[in-house]
């Protein structure tokens, strides 16, 4: 019975020590006022259904479908301490279409016309654990976004116009962040990201850069 006592206790101080151990490795994520830079695109569910709305009632009108390009995102991420960052981000998104019509003096005119939308927010960011290799981390985005509207008009003539406007929205853009960062090297990584809230994107990736 002591023989099985001293040896309980000699795996429960293993047990201990091993939790300590692995506490601490967790306990750092990266260094204090490091810089992360990242970059790349992003899919939006709220962007897709808005470009499916509007080509199905462009179609139904005989203009040409909508075009876009993906979300563009840079964000920089600074270490506040080991385990928090706080960043700033912006995204970029665009529709663009064309389309003929007839004025009542019978000109033919080709009009062009671009909705782009610019979101900036800062990022709260926790991070977990000190791999060196491997950055898990949660927190939020909150921003703004602002729309620019465009559009150009060439007649048959060669006769041209062309107008623009910007539009802040107002309307605060929050988003629950959970990502992750791989690094291949010392400073080059790759990043994945899933958004949920009112933000630019889904779902985003792209590469990240220490400094």
């Amino acid at each position: 019975m002591l023989f099985r006592s001293k040896k309980m206790k000699k795996l429960l101080l293993c047990f201990i020590a091993s939790g300590m151990l692995f506490s601490s490795s967790i306990n750092a994520q990266r260094e204090q006022n490091q810089v992360v830079v990242s970059a790349g695109m992003g899919y939006s569910i709220g962007q897709a259904l808005l470009k499916a709305i509007l080509n199905a009632t462009l179609e139904a009108s005989g203009t040409n479908t909508v075009s876009s390009i993906p979300i563009i995102n840079v964000m920089a991420d600074y270490g506040i301490t080991e385990n928090f960052s706080l960043g700033v981000a912006y995204s970029f998104n665009k529709f663009s279409w064309s389309d003929s019509i007839i004025d009542t003096s019978g000109v033919i005119s080709s009009v062009d016309l671009s909705a782009a939308r610019h979101n900036i927010g800062v990022r709260p960011l926790f991070h977990f654990g000190n791999n060196e290799k491997v950055d898990l981390y949660t927190g939020a985005r909150l921003g703004t976004s602002i729309w620019a509207l465009s559009g150009s008009a060439t007649d048959s003539q060669g006769n041209s116009t062309g107008a623009s406007t910007d539009i802040p929205t107002g309307v605060v853009t929050v988003q629950a962040l959970f990502g992750v960062r791989t690094y291949f090297t010392d400073v080059i990584g790759a990043n994945f990201e899933v958004g949920i809230g009112n933000a630019p994107y889904f779902v985003a990736g792209g590469l990240s850069f220490k400094f």
